[in-house]
């Protein structure tokens, strides 16, 4: 009687292996089965290449934004004066008389500096916003798909600043080259960030934070 109640049952399924020469790894097979048991040993992914160059390409993008900041508040007079020039000669026909010395006598009488709140101001603005991207850079390579996310809408932005190249035909000033050179470096993370192997690594790592989770709960 005992020995029917307490015996073993050839059907009982039992756990599934961990090794990782199954189909898929050790990642997939955890994923696959997770809750069901811990595999002894796990390695931490390897950061592929794809993700270490959009990380260089926020990095990049971080270093080109500052330099444009810093020329723009260089260059701010010139570069008013562009614009000022490029309205009056694509409108100029089209604005009154009078609109025309009160804007001609505005940029004669604008200051030559920037005032210390100004300068202040734009700089630190740039200085937070570029550690906010180095910081999410950080985090990308560290296998974080919000930081991606995030990262992601953020160059989709940049690139759409390529549109600014039709401000070409209405005032143009060599300082504007760089950021048209930051919109055209966002392409390389945008596309970086989702391919292949970044999409791999991203689900290797969730993998990964929950082996590691689980392992810190069982004390192990």
């Amino acid at each position: 009687m005992s020995e029917n109640n307490y015996g073993t049952y050839p059907n009982q399924q039992q756990p599934p292996s961990y090794s990782s020469t199954h189909s898929g790894g050790v990642y997939e097979n955890y994923a696959q089965v997770y809750g069901q048991g811990l595999p002894q040993h796990m390695e931490k992914p390897a950061v592929p290449g794809t993700i270490k160059m959009a990380a260089n390409s926020i990095y990049a993008i971080v270093l080109l934004n500052i330099v444009s900041t810093v020329l723009g508040l260089v260059y701010w007079k010139e570069l008013l004066q562009s614009s000022m020039d490029g309205v009056m000669g694509m409108f100029g026909s089209v604005i009154p008389e009078e609109d025309r010395a009160t804007l001609e006598a505005e940029l004669a009488n604008a200051p030559t500096e920037l005032s210390t709140f100004e300068l202040v101001t734009s700089l630190g603005s740039t200085v937070l916003f570029s550690a906010a991207l180095i910081i999410l850079a950080i985090f990308l390579v560290k296998g974080h798909n919000w930081a991606r996310i995030v990262l992601t809408v953020y160059a989709a932005f940049k690139v759409l600043g390529l549109l600014g190249i039709f401000s070409f035909f209405l005032f143009f000033h060599w300082t504007m080259l760089v950021g048209l050179l930051a919109s055209v470096v966002a392409i390389a993370p945008l596309v970086l960030m989702w391919l292949r192997p970044s999409n791999a690594y991203i689900r290797q790592m969730q993998v990964y934070g929950q082996w590691l989770k689980q392992r810190a709960y069982m004390g192990s």
